[in-house]
């Protein structure tokens, strides 16, 4: 094997065989075997290597560098480390939600669920209803209330009004 006082920090494919003296298909083969990666291409595109990738290959010694990264524990709120999530039961979390949402998919076709924009507007009729019944109540009830001069006889018309105006939300449906 040829050797270099000073090697390059980087080489071509063919500067890589020459330097471990292979041919540059053995060294094709050598990266689709993992043995060592493309660093970086330059800027007419040619793959450049890391000299010492190429060496360690060679060599048939694992690759030089940083070792694998530790896994850092995420931390939460209350800097205490959160648990690393058990795969099977977060597969188990992903299926269940699969299958509800398949329910109500199946539901919404059969036609027993509704849009939420289907419900808002039934919300809002109904609010509307409820509040043209009360703004009613004073040109409605205002002659009797004046003609009245006991306190309680002008709460029990109030009462018996307001009660008569909210009946409209103990009705099934409200059209307006």
């Amino acid at each position: 094997m040829m050797t270099l006082s000073d090697p390059p920090l980087y080489v071509t494919a063919r500067q890589a065989a020459k330097l471990v003296e292979r041919t540059v298909p053995t060294l094709h083969r050598w990266r689709k075997q993992g043995r060592f990666e493309i660093h970086h291409t330059d800027e007419r595109g040619v793959a450049m290597y890391l000299t010492a990738d190429i060496i360690a290959a060679a060599e048939n010694k694992p690759r030089p560098g940083p070792k694998p990264r530790q896994f850092d524990p995420v931390v939460g709120d209350d800097g205490d480390p959160e648990p690393i999530p058990d795969i099977n039961a977060e597969r188990a979390l992903h299926e269940k939600a699969k299958r509800i949402k398949a329910e109500l998919d199946l539901e919404q076709r059969a036609g027993s669920l509704i849009s939420a924009a289907e419900a808002t507007r039934a919300w809002e009729n109904v609010a509307a209803i409820v509040r043209d019944r009360v703004m009613g109540i004073i040109p409605r009830v205002a002659p009797v209330v004046a003609a009245l001069d006991d306190t309680r006889d002008v709460k029990a018309t109030l009462d018996e009004a307001l009660r008569e105006a909210l009946t409209v939300l103990r009705q099934p449906e409200v059209k307006r």
